[in-house]
């Protein structure tokens, strides 16, 4: 099963990725943010990551350059 990294802080929000992603079939992590996206990647790599672009702690474009710096290859996806 594929794993889908959703870093948000809206909870409406991830409960709708949430129910789109289980119904597809789709294993679901969830980081309240930057710091713990971060993370959460150092201890598994997901396959996807879906990050929300301004966050309280780091924004998206921060959080994606420390991933792909780390060797981070599988795509991310910024939303806003």
């Amino acid at each position: 099963m594929k794993t889908v990294l959703l870093t948000d802080d809206n909870e409406d929000i991830i409960e709708l990725v949430q129910l789109i992603l289980a119904k597809s079939g789709y294993n679901l992590k969830v980081a309240h943010g930057g710091k713990d996206a971060l993370r959460i990647c150092k201890e598994s790599t997901p396959d996807l990551i879906l990050l929300d672009l301004k966050m309280p702690d780091i924004d998206a474009f921060t959080v994606a350059k420390a991933l792909r710096g780390s060797g981070f290859k599988n795509p991310i996806i910024v939303l806003t």
